[in-house]
């Protein structure tokens, strides 16, 4: 895996998420969104760990930011377009 991979990241920071470490999975997903604010799947996460720490003003940013981009992201990456075409 690359080291600069979002995907990787996101999957680090479920784990810290998992074990408890809320102050890890926050910092770097927090890192994440600043450099991909897309990610709506950060961005949940991101919501899951707001909740845990009782911040739900955050939490609920953080849960609709994700909704509103995760109905905008394609099915299907867009580089796979000229597979199917």
């Amino acid at each position: 895996l690359h080291p600069d991979s979002i995907n990787a990241k996101v999957n680090l920071a479920t784990m810290y998420h998992q074990v408890g470490d809320y102050f890890s999975a926050e910092n770097l997903l927090t890192s994440l969104v600043r450099r991909d604010p897309t990610n709506y799947k950060a961005w949940f996460l991101l919501g899951s760990v707001f909740s845990q720490r009782k911040d739900i003003h955050r939490s609920a940013e953080s849960f609709s930011t994700s909704l509103q981009l995760e109905v905008t992201t394609p099915i299907l990456p867009f580089s796979l377009l000229n597979i199917f075409v």
